[in-house]
């Protein structure tokens, strides 16, 4: 904890390597040398890209749990890889993305039982494997159009707070500083962006999310006169995406009414 809340955690993970304790203080991590990856998108094995990822994160963002899951963030493409390996119809590769060897989800069970045998405590984990599991994430929000950039950076403000998003979109910078061959240039601006979107959102409208609806559980209760279930959570969920979708637009109560009338079937 002490490294890692310092300003060097990489010199202490390279003496741990040099010194052959690596694969017993964090083994998921050692397990990462030597796995080849795509030479169109990194020139390195999964162990030289995520130290140069580690390197660089610890240049830009303090948080320790950062510096953990910046150092586990591919831990799971050991399996992916495997995986991949193996010969697959195109459409067996693509539902890979939804399935848990896919890197990021692998990745949080590598990283839980580590940090579980390393006493970390539940919330740590939990931070950490956010982190692992969404490392993707601000690259994805790039793929949108222009337009709908701000609703989904809205919409994940209002799941998780600003600073553990803020601390996702550094490990997606530090991420892809190195996430690049030779002949290529990282290309960062686009995930600056995202952060100045980010700040400007949460000092406009602080954080929207469930609890800051004009309507509750109790309210949904009356409304389609149900019993509690988990129905309750799908409608709330789902009307919190339709008023991120459109914040400043108050009339589409009706719609959202109508829409689950027609699920109920009333």
């Amino acid at each position: 904890m002490k490294v890692f809340k310092a300003d060097n955690p990489f010199g202490f993970v390279s003496l741990l390597d040099d010194l052959y304790l690596l694969k017993t203080i964090f083994p998921s991590v050692f397990q990462t040398k030597h796995i080849d990856q795509p030479v169109r998108y990194h020139p390195f094995d999964v162990y030289a890209h995520t130290m140069l990822c580690f390197h660089n994160i610890q240049k830009i963002n303090k948080n320790y749990l950062v510096k953990f899951a910046m150092l586990y963030h591919d831990v799971g493409k050991t399996d992916q890889y495997y995986y991949v390996s193996i010969w697959l119809m195109p459409e067996e590769r693509r539902a890979m993305h939804w399935l848990k060897v896919h890197h990021p989800k692998y990745g949080i069970d590598l990283a839980t039982d580590d940090f579980r045998a390393l006493g970390f405590s539940k919330k740590e984990i939990d931070e950490i494997c956010f982190y692992i599991e969404n490392h993707m994430v601000p690259g994805e929000i790039l793929t949108a159009n222009h337009e709908n950039m701000p609703n989904k950076v809205r919409k994940l403000l209002s799941q998780y707070w600003y600073n553990m998003v803020d601390n996702l979109f550094d490990i997606a910078i530090a991420d892809r500083l190195w996430q690049y061959n030779p002949l290529q240039s990282p290309n960062i601006d686009g995930l600056k962006y995202l952060k100045k979107l980010l700040k400007e959102i949460h000092k406009q409208e602080w954080q929207f999310g469930i609890k800051e609806m004009a309507v509750d559980g109790n309210d949904v209760i009356k409304f389609f006169k149900i019993e509690k279930s988990p129905k309750i959570g799908e409608i709330l969920n789902t009307t919190l995406e339709w008023i991120l979708e459109d914040i400043n637009n108050r009339n589409n109560i009706k719609e959202i009414q109508n829409y689950w009338k027609q699920k109920f079937g009333k």
